[in-house]
């Protein structure tokens, strides 16, 4: 089976897996065709998966890869571990089933066990991750320092921030911006000290 990969500037565009829409593709291109580099593979279907089923096994093995590196006395795998554990205890729970996390908490979970619990990997989660880590997650001493262990480049809070808000009655979830609370300023800065 010949799949045919088309990149443009080192970015991925688009694949295809026959040649009638790789013509119609390049006839209707919006950009000059010599600035579109084609690899053409020839490849075999190993095996195949429902999205779900994959994303179960990827799990699966991200867990078994940390308690393996626990076990072998991995500091920076045990450090991890300790967060994700206090992220399932801590985090956003949803309104309407209090055992289970908002939508937006389960991708910032899903994300952190998915990742390799080494510090190059680990630390990629960035971004908007990393905001929701900090502002809502958990106003504990014990979270900040934990996740500092894990970030230590998270030194200082912005003035403002998004605070992710459920609503009990419609269930539903909105992001609401605001001043960061005290008890997430004061606390943070005890967890500073800790160290």
């Amino acid at each position: 089976m010949k799949i045919y990969l088309i990149k443009r500037k080192k970015t991925n565009v688009r694949w295809f897996d026959n040649d009638e829409d790789l013509t119609n593709f390049l006839l209707n291109a919006p950009e000059r065709l010599d600035g579109y580099q084609i690899t053409i593979v020839d490849c075999e279907i190993e095996s195949e998966w429902t999205g779900d089923t994959l994303l179960k096994s990827i799990k699966e093995q991200a867990k078994l890869d940390v308690k393996l590196s626990v076990a072998l006395g991995d500091e920076y795998s045990v450090k991890v571990q300790k967060l994700i554990e206090m992220y399932e205890r801590f985090c956003n729970k949803a309104a309407w089933d209090k055992t289970k996390m908002t939508p937006t908490a389960q991708k910032v979970y899903e994300k952190m066990i998915t990742t390799s619990a080494t510090e190059k990997d680990f630390k990629k989660i960035g971004g908007a991750n990393i905001l929701y880590l900090i502002y809502n997650v958990s106003s504990e001493v014990e979270w900040f320092k934990t996740l500092r262990e894990v970030f230590p480049k998270i030194d200082k809070l912005e003035e403002t921030c998004h605070r992710e808000y459920v609503d009990p009655v419609t269930y539903g979830t909105q992001w609401i911006g605001c001043r960061v609370p005290k008890d997430i300023v004061k606390n943070f800065e005890k967890s500073k000290k800790l160290k």
